[in-house]
C-alpha cells in the first residue's frame, strides 16, 4: 500500500511482520503514513480489511489514498488598483523532508535539518562557507516553511515572523574571515498536534562584504521583510490552508448593498475539497476617500501643507500655504489657500483660479530729498522667501571690488533653533588688516538675538535691515590658510534665519575703517533698491535746520511702502534755518574752547561761552572765568575783532631763589633747571635739630619751623623779606663705636637737650659682655648737641667660655655635650656600685650637677670623692699559675672562669654552660661610649651548638631602643625602649625560659617584652655567648639568679696553689694570695702572681775529679 500512502496499524498492540497470523472475522486497519490525510476526506481516519475463513480477505469498498496536502485553483486578479496579499502559504501534512536545502541566491549558504529534538521542534544547521577573498560582514534569510510557525530561536542571529506565517527572515552580522566556514543552529517550533514533520519549502538569501554599504541591516529594506508576503501567481494554484486578503486599493472599500456597509478587506482560504471558501463573487469598490489633491501651478508659489499623503476624509479641507514664506499677492496677512474633499474623490478647487504668491511688492520710486537734506534708510525692505545667499549649503562666491576672495554658507545646525550664515577669506591679508563687511537682509533683524564668533565685532547700524560688522585677519600661514566666521541667529524652533540678499566688503588697517563703514553705508544708499514692501525711509535736513510742510517744521518725516504698493506720509516738503550751528573758531595760540558741543543746535539769541582751556587763564585777569558770542536770528553769529588771550601758570615765572646758609634747607631744587612758576611756594628751613630764629623788635629771640614765600601771577615773591639764620635745639646721630656690637635707639627723631640716647647689642643673642643681665646703657644729650660718650665703651657678645669640666669618676659616668659655653651642664654619676659623699653633711647621693656661668666659671669648683660599696672588677690569676679561687665557707662570689670574665677587652666571649635555660642566667654589665666616641652598635650573639644565632641584641642608645632577633624564626623581630644612653652604666640580665620557648630580659631591673621562638624547637645546647661593640664590659658570664658579679667592701678573696704545692718562688710562703675589696671599689692584685709547683728534694755529692752525682 506505499504507493498509496497507506500503512497496517499494529495487530493486538504488537508490529505486524511476515509470520503474523490473524484470526478468523479481525478487522486489520489501514491508516495514513507520515501524518497525510485521505484525499477524499480529511477527517477520515483509516480503511479496514477483514480476515474470513480459508485465509481470505475482504478488502474495502476503496482503499482512498493519503496525500499531504491539495490545491485549490489559481486566483482571480484583485480589483483595478486594489492588492491581494498571501497571509498563510498553507500547509503539508506528514511531508518528507530533505536532509540539506539550497538556495540559488546564496552560494555560500547550506541548511541542514537534523533529526533530534522535541516533537514540536524542528532543529536545523546554517552551514556558510565564505569562499570568496573578501570578509563576509552580514548575512539575511528569508524561509518559507511547509506548515505555520509558532516560535524560533537563532544562534548569533536576531530573527522576525513576516506577515505571512509560512515565512521567517533571520539576520545576522556575522564578519566573517575570508576562506573560512562557520555553523550556526536555529530551532522552528510548530503545532505538532496538527503536524508531524515541518520542512523548508524554500529559502532565500542577501548577503554583503561590507557593513557600510550592506542594504541588509538598513530600515528600508528591513521593513520589506517584515511585510514580506507573496503576491500569488494567477497561474499557480495555492496548498491546503492557503488563506489570501484582498483589498479595494487607497481610498476604497468594498461595499456589502445589502447590509448597506463598507469593508476594508474580503479574505478568501483554500479547503480540503480544493475549493475558496468563499466562492461567491466580490462586492463593489466604492470611494469612501479622496486620493490626491489639485496641484496648483508651479508659477502660483504655492505648495501643500497638511496633506501627509495619505487619503483624505469627505470634507476635509487641505491647506496651501506660499513656498519659502511668501505672502498671497492678494493679502499680506492670509495664511493659507483651503480647498475641500467632495465624495466621489472629487476637490473644489478655488474659483477662478489659484491665488498668487510673490515675494514682495514694489513701490514707485521715493522722492529726492531737498536741497541739504537727506534720506536716513531705516529699513530697506522685506522679501518673504527669497532664495538667499548661501542658501545651496556651500561655499557661494560673493563678488567685491575691495575683497574679491568673500565666500558664504548658510545652514542650520544640528539645533534647528540656531540656522547661521557662515562667511570666509580665502586668502589672509598681509600684513594683517581688518576686513569691514555690510550684511543687507531680506527683514528688519534684532542684533541682541545674534551671536557672533570671536574675534568679530558689531558696529551700530541706522538701517534694521543692515548688520555691520569688523573681522580682524590673521597674517598668512606657510601653508596657506583662511579666516572663517560665524553668525548664529537665535529663532524659535525650526524657523529660519532672515535671508541674506547681500553682502559688500572693505579692507582696511587695523583701528582706521571709520572710512571704510562710512563709504559702504554710502554705497548701499546708491545700489539698493528703495521701492520694496516695508522700506521705511527717513527725511531730514543739515543740521540747523528743519523740514517745513503745510502743518509747519518737523526735524524728520519718515515714509514707508505699503503692501497696496502706496508710499504713506507727506511728499512736499523743503529745508529751513531754525538755529544756528559751528560757532566761530578762535586764532591760533590763543588757548581758547568753546562750550558747544560738536552735532548740537543753539537757538537765536542764545550764546556760546568761551572759555580758557584747560590749565590756562585768562592774560588780564587769573580769575576771569569766560566771555560769550551770540547767535544772530539770521543764523550767522557776532564775532569778536580781537580775541582774548590764556596762558598757562608755568609760563608765568619769578626769579630763581637763593640759599642763605649751610644749615637752610628749602623746597627748590636748581640743578632741574626748572624756572619758579605761578603759585609756587618756596619753603626755608632748617636741617634737622635746628630752627628758623627771629629777633622780635623787643630783642627776644624765637624759634620756628618755616618761612614761606609765595610766586605771585605778576612773576614777584610774595612777601618781600630776607630769610631768619638757624639755631640749634636738639641732639642728632648718637655715635657708635666700631667692632663694640652696639646699636643706639636713633630713630631719625632728635633727642632733646638733656634725654639719653639708649644703646643696646646690635642684635639676639648678645649680651653686655661686663654684666648678661644688664639690659641697656644710656648716653645723654648735651646743650651743644653732642652726646656725653663713655671711656672705654662696652663690648656685646654671644657668649663666653669656661674651663674644661672635671673628668669622669672611675666606674661613674659623665653626661656632657663637649661645649664650655654660658649655660652648659655636666651632669656625673659614681656607677652602680659608688655613691657621692657629701663632706660638709656627711649624706651620699647619686648624681652631682655643674654649670657654666657668665663669670666663666663653673658653679661648683669640683665633683665629691665616690664612695663604693663593691668591688666589680675582681682580679683573677693566670691558669698557668695553677692558683685556684678558694672560697669561704657560705660565701657564692663569682670569679674569673670560662663561663664568666672581668673587664674584657672587645670583642669578649665566653662559654655557655649547660645549667642555662636552668639554673643559671646570663647577666652583662658595663658602660656604652660617650656620644662623641660612639660609632658601632653594641651587640649580642648567643650560639648553639650547630652554630645559629639563637638570640640576637642590638642596643641603639640615639633612640634608647633595644632589636631582638633570632635565626629560630627569620620572621620575629622585637624592638623595645630601654632606658639605655650614651656614656651611662647598665646591667643586662638574659634567662631563657624553655618551657614558654623564650627569651626574657631585664634591662636596669625593668623586663622588656620577651623574645619569642617557634614552638616546634627541640631542646636548645648553647655553646658561646659574644658581645661587640662601642661599650666598656665589666662583667659578662653566667650566674645563679641570686649571685652577685660584685662583692661587698671589706670582702677578702683567696686564691691557693692544689695540694702539695708550694709557690716556686718561696717554698716557706704559705701557698695563697689573699685580695681584700677596698674602700675605692678596687682590688689591689700582686705585680707577678705567684706559680705554684709541686715541690722535689734534691742531695748534692762532693765532686771530685770535676765529676759530681746525687743520690
Amino acid at each position: 500500500m506505499s504507493h498509496l500512502n497507506l500503512k497496517a496499524d499494529n495487530y493486538e498492540g504488537n508490529p505486524i511482520h511476515e509470520n503474523t497470523t490473524f484470526a478468523f472475522g479481525t478487522n486489520l486497519t489501514y491508516s495514513c503514513m507520515d501524518g497525510k490525510k485521505f484525499q477524499a476526506d480529511f477527517d477520515q481516519v483509516n480503511v479496514q480489511a477483514m480476515c474470513t475463513s480459508n485465509n481470505i480477505w475482504v478488502p474495502p469498498h476503496d482503499w482512498g489514498e493519503c496525500v499531504d496536502t491539495v490545491e485549490c485553483p489559481a486566483l482571480d486578479p484583485p480589483a483595478l488598483n486594489g492588492t491581494v496579499q498571501v497571509k498563510n502559504s498553507g500547509s503539508r501534512y506528514g511531508p518528507t523532508c530533505p536532509n540539506e536545502y539550497q538556495s540559488n541566491q546564496c552560494q555560500s549558504g547550506i541548511i541542514f535539518q537534523n533529526a533530534n529534538g522535541p516533537t514540536n521542534q524542528a532543529n536545523f544547521n546554517l552551514k556558510i562557507n565564505n569562499s570568496v577573498g573578501s570578509r563576509l560582514s552580514e548575512i539575511s534569510l528569508i524561509i518559507r516553511f511547509s506548515t505555520p510557525i509558532l516560535d524560533q530561536e537563532a544562534q548569533d542571529f536576531s530573527w522576525e515572523l513576516t506577515n505571512n506565517t509560512n515565512v521567517l527572515v533571520m539576520h545576522g552580522a556575522i564578519d566573517q574571515d575570508p576562506m573560512s566556514v562557520k555553523e550556526y543552529d536555529f530551532q522552528v517550533e510548530f503545532d505538532n498536534d496538527l503536524f508531524t514533520n515541518l520542512c523548508i519549502e524554500s529559502f532565500e538569501c542577501f548577503q554583503c562584504t561590507n557593513s557600510v554599504n550592506c542594504p541588509m541591516g538598513t530600515k528600508p529594506l528591513r521593513e520589506q521583510l517584515l511585510k514580506y508576503t507573496d503576491e500569488p501567481d494567477t497561474d499557480v494554484p495555492l496548498l491546503f490552508e492557503s488563506q489570501v486578503e484582498y483589498t479595494c486599493g487607497l481610498a476604497k472599500q468594498y461595499s456589502n448593498v445589502t447590509t448597506q456597509t463598507n469593508y476594508l478587506t474580503r479574505t478568501l482560504k483554500c479547503q480540503w475539497n480544493g475549493t475558496w471558501n468563499p466562492n461567491s463573487e466580490p462586492d463593489e469598490c466604492v470611494w469612501t476617500q479622496c486620493l490626491q489633491p489639485p496641484f496648483p501651478s508651479l508659477e502660483s508659489g504655492l505648495m501643500e501643507a497638511t496633506w501627509d499623503g495619505n487619503p483624505v476624509e469627505f470634507f476635509t479641507d487641505v491647506h496651501y500655504e506660499c513656498q519659502r514664506g511668501m505672502k498671497f499677492s492678494e493679502d499680506i496677512d492670509k495664511v493659507s489657500q483651503n480647498v475641500t474633499c467632495k465624495p466621489g474623490n472629487t476637490w473644489d478647487e478655488p474659483s477662478p483660479g489659484w491665488p498668487q504668491c510673490v515675494e514682495t511688492k514694489l513701490c514707485p520710486q521715493p522722492v529726492s530729498p531737498p536741497d541739504n537734506g537727506t534720506i536716513v534708510v531705516k529699513n530697506s525692505g522685506t522679501m518673504f522667501g527669497h532664495i538667499c545667499l548661501g542658501d545651496r549649503g556651500e561655499w557661494e562666491d560673493v563678488p567685491n571690488e575691495d575683497c574679491g576672495d568673500l565666500q558664504i554658507r548658510y545652514r542650520n545646525t544640528s539645533d534647528p533653533a540656531d540656522p547661521s550664515y557662515s562667511f570666509q577669506f580665502s586668502t589672509p591679508t598681509d600684513p594683517p588688516q581688518t576686513r569691514v563687511l555690510l550684511f543687507q537682509f531680506s527683514e528688519a533683524i534684532d542684533e541682541s538675538s545674534l551671536q557672533l564668533s570671536s574675534p568679530v565685532v558689531s558696529l551700530p547700524s541706522s538701517n534694521k535691515n543692515s548688520m555691520i560688522i569688523k573681522l580682524p585677519m590673521s597674517s598668512i600661514e606657510p601653508s596657506g590658510g583662511s579666516n572663517v566666521a560665524t553668525i548664529t541667529f537665535q529663532t524659535a524652533p525650526g524657523q529660519k534665519a532672515p535671508c541674506l540678499l547681500a553682502a559688500f566688503c572693505a579692507t582696511c588697517p587695523h583701528n582706521q575703517c571709520d572710512d571704510k563703514v562710512a563709504k559702504l553705508e554710502q554705497d548701499i544708499y546708491l545700489v539698493q533698491n528703495l521701492t520694496l514692501y516695508g522700506t521705511e525711509l527717513e527725511y531730514k535736513c543739515r543740521l540747523g535746520q528743519e523740514l517745513l510742510t503745510n502743518a509747519g517744521t518737523e526735524p524728520t518725516i519718515t515714509r514707508t511702502c505699503q503692501w497696496n504698493q502706496i508710499w504713506d506720509g507727506n511728499d512736499n516738503f523743503t529745508c529751513v534755518w531754525v538755529a544756528c550751528v559751528d560757532p566761530p573758531t578762535p586764532p591760533m595760540g590763543h588757548h581758547l574752547v568753546s562750550l558747544y558741543e560738536n552735532g548740537t543746535t543753539v537757538a537765536f539769541n542764545d550764546s556760546v561761552v568761551y572759555m580758557c582751556e584747560d590749565g590756562y587763564f585768562f592774560e588780564e585777569d587769573k580769575h576771569l572765568m569766560n566771555f560769550t558770542i551770540q547767535c544772530m536770528s539770521n543764523g550767522s553769529w557776532n564775532t569778536p575783532t580781537i580775541w582774548k588771550k590764556c596762558f598757562q601758570p608755568s609760563e608765568r615765572i619769578c626769579p630763581d631763589p637763593n640759599m642763605p646758609s649751610d644749615d637752610h634747607v628749602y623746597n627748590w631744587d636748581p640743578s632741574l633747571g626748572q624756572p619758579a612758576q605761578y603759585g609756587m611756594l618756596l619753603e626755608y628751613s632748617c636741617k634737622t635739630a635746628r630752627k628758623l630764629q627771629r629777633t622780635l623788635t623787643n630783642g627776644t629771640k624765637t624759634l620756628y619751623d618755616k618761612q614761606e614765600f609765595k610766586c605771585e601771577w605778576n612773576q614777584e615773591w610774595s612777601p618781600r623779606a630776607t630769610v631768619d639764620p638757624c639755631a640749634w635745639y636738639q641732639c642728632i646721630d648718637p655715635p657708635i663705636p666700631p667692632g663694640h656690637r652696639l646699636k643706639s635707639n636713633w630713630k631719625n627723631i632728635p633727642y632733646e637737650f638733656g634725654e639719653s640716647a639708649i644703646y643696646t647689642c646690635e642684635k639676639a643673642g648678645l649680651w653686655f659682655e661686663t654684666d648678661r643681665n644688664m639690659k641697656s646703657l644710656s648716653v645723654e644729650c648735651l646743650q651743644n648737641g653732642t652726646f656725653k660718650a663713655p671711656n672705654p665703651w662696652p663690648f656685646c657678645v654671644s657668649n663666653i667660655l669656661c674651663a674644661q669640666p672635671p673628668g669622669k669618676p672611675r666606674g661613674g659616668t659623665l653626661i656632657w655635650n663637649g661645649n664650655t659655653t654660658f649655660g652648659t651642664e655636666v651632669e656625673y654619676t659614681c656607677g652602680k656600685y659608688a655613691k657621692f659623699l657629701n663632706q660638709k653633711t656627711g649624706e651620699f647621693y647619686e648624681y652631682s650637677k655643674m654649670t657654666c656661668q657668665w663669670n666663666r666659671t663653673w658653679d661648683q669648683h669640683g665633683i665629691d670623692r665616690c664612695i663604693w660599696t663593691a668591688c666589680n672588677l675582681i682580679p683573677s690569676p693566670n691558669p698557668e699559675t695553677l692558683l685556684k679561687y678558694d672560697p669561704e665557707p657560705g660565701t657564692t662570689w663569682v670569679v674569673e672562669s670560662p663561663y664568666t670574665t672581668y673587664g674584657p677587652q672587645m670583642p669578649a666571649k665566653v662559654l655557655a654552660p649547660f645549667t642555662f635555660g636552668g639554673k643559671t642566667v646570663l647577666v652583662i654589665e658595663g658602660q656604652i661610649f660617650d656620644r662623641q666616641d660612639f660609632i658601632a652598635q653594641p651587640e649580642l650573639v648567643m650560639v648553639d651548638e650547630y652554630n645559629r644565632k639563637v638570640l640576637k641584641f642590638t642596643l641603639d642608645p640615639d633612640y634608647s631602643q633595644m632589636t631582638l632577633k633570632t635565626e629560630l624564626d627569620q620572621d620575629n623581630t622585637v624592638e623595645v625602649g630601654v632606658a639605655l644612653d650614651f656614656g651611662k652604666t647598665f646591667s643586662i640580665t638574659i634567662k631563657y625560659a624553655p618551657s614558654r620557648f623564650r627569651f626574657e630580659i631585664t634591662v636596669n631591673g625593668e623586663a622588656t617584652e620577651p623574645l619569642e621562638i617557634p614552638d616546634s624547637t627541640p631542646d636548645i645546647v648553647f655553646d658561646h655567648v659574644q658581645v661587640e661593640g662601642d661599650l666598656e664590659v665589666t662583667f659578662l658570664g653566667f650566674i645563679e639568679p641570686n649571685q652577685s658579679p660584685s662583692v661587698p667592701i671589706g670582702t677578702t678573696l683567696t686564691y691557693s696553689c692544689p695540694k702539695d704545692h708550694v709557690f716556686a718562688h718561696d717554698w716557706m710562703h704559705k701557698p695563697e694570695v689573699r685580695l681584700k675589696c677596698l674602700d675605692d671599689g678596687l682590688f689591689v692584685p700582686p705585680d707577678i702572681w705567684p706559680s705554684c709547683i709541686y715541690p722535689s728534694l734534691t742531695s748534692i755529692k762532693s765532686c771530685s775529679n770535676g765529676s759530681c752525682y746525687s743520690k
